[in-house]
């Protein structure tokens, strides 16, 4: 009776085994052509570097063709669209950084050259240099948010290579304001009476 009741069991799981197989390479399958949709999707519509998600997802489930919204994805659209995000920036921070070499390269020469001539604006100035690289896609395509960084690191880099003397830094935030005669005149009373330690 033992052998019969492993047997039935035996038959059950040789009955069962590829059926749940094919199952689960079909699950397998679904999900691999939703993540491939859904990273289509990503591309023709998100193009920002700083795009948010809590912008986004919203848009993305209107999609026509229902790509952001397919239960095959499993939970996978908010990571998808975060490596998505981080794709684009490490792009555009990439070419931003060969659009500064190619541009501001020849000015920060020129300038090692004629050390005793008056420093051009693009080597002062962010909103100068701006000038001579707005009009180059790898521009636009860089995080708005690390352009002015990135140029005033490559310029500082360059000019301190050369000997030269770095750009002026960058804005700093203002400080806080100094309290007011009550404000210190109140906290002086809580320190007499023991509060606010």
């Amino acid at each position: 009776e033992l052998l019969v009741f492993d047997r039935a069991i035996l038959s059950a799981a040789i009955s069962r085994g590829p059926c749940a197989s094919n199952r689960r390479r079909r699950r397998r399958a679904a999900h691999a052509d939703a993540v491939s949709a859904y990273q289509t999707l990503l591309v023709e519509v998100v193009k920002d570097p700083e795009a948010r998600w809590v912008d986004w997802w919203p848009k993305l489930q209107t999609d026509a063709q229902g790509r952001a919204v397919d239960s095959a994805l499993g939970g996978s659209a908010e990571k998808l669209f975060r490596e998505h995000v981080s794709g684009l920036m490490d792009k555009g921070m990439a070419g931003f950084q060969q659009l500064l070499q190619e541009r501001l390269t020849p000015v920060v020469q020129a300038q090692v050259e004629n050390v005793d001539a008056e420093r051009h604006p693009a080597l002062e100035s962010f909103d100068d240099a701006r000038e001579l690289l707005d009009q180059d896609l790898r521009f636009s395509r860089a995080p708005r948010s690390h352009r002015q960084r990135l140029w005033h690191r490559f310029i500082s880099d360059s000019l301190s290579k050369a000997g030269l003397p770095p750009p002026p830094p960058l804005h700093q935030p203002p400080p806080p304001p100094a309290p007011s005669d009550r404000e210190r005149d109140e906290r002086g009373g809580k320190r007499e009476r023991g509060e606010g330690r």
